[in-house]
């Protein structure tokens, strides 16, 4: 997989991911804690959303899919 770190030349963005159990149970508006990565299996990649702010996630046809916006 291929580690991505995303917002570098912006400060919000969405991701579309296969899994997004990590940030269960996490507010939105908080800061995701260190270690935060998110994938996405059908494109091979891996993002790390560490540090970042929660600001949505809407969950796709299975209940672990979907798309995640984050912001600095």
């Amino acid at each position: 997989m291929k580690l991505i770190f995303p917002l570098r030349n912006a400060t919000r963005t969405t991701i579309y991911v296969t899994d997004t159990t990590p940030i269960v149970g996490i507010e939105f508006g908080s800061k995701l804690p260190d270690g935060t990565v998110l994938q996405n299996r059908n494109e091979k990649l891996a993002y790390d959303i560490s540090g970042l702010y929660l600001v949505d996630y809407t969950l796709g046809d299975r209940w672990c899919e979907g798309s995640v916006i984050v912001a600095r």
